[in-house]
């Protein structure tokens, strides 16, 4: 499978726009829903295909009253298009989509 490549400043900070949650942290983007414990493990069932279909490994951190996501191409070194489809898989999942 061909990995993809790092994304632009440019289109990042539209990727952030339109999608309010999620930040950049340094080179990596970060997602911190604010939902109970049992809908956070939800979440990451509803996640887990794509996930595993696009061979990502998304860090993801479940806790009392939240679910927290941080997303980078390991194999990159930051972002890439490939995250931003892991992010909106994350977005669709917790809106129920």
């Amino acid at each position: 499978m061909s990995r993809p490549t790092l994304l632009g400043d440019d289109t990042i900070a539209s990727f952030l726009s339109s999608h309010p949650r999620w930040r950049l942290e340094g080179h990596r983007l970060r997602c911190d829903y604010h939902i109970p414990y049992n809908e956070a493990l939800d979440v990451l069932l509803a996640t887990r295909d794509v996930v595993r279909e696009r061979d990502h490994h998304p860090v993801c951190e479940v806790g009392y009253n939240g679910l927290s996501v941080t997303l980078w191409t390991h194999d990159r070194g930051g972002v890439t298009e490939l995250d931003l489809v892991i992010a909106t898989a994350f977005d669709l999942a917790v809106e129920g989509g």
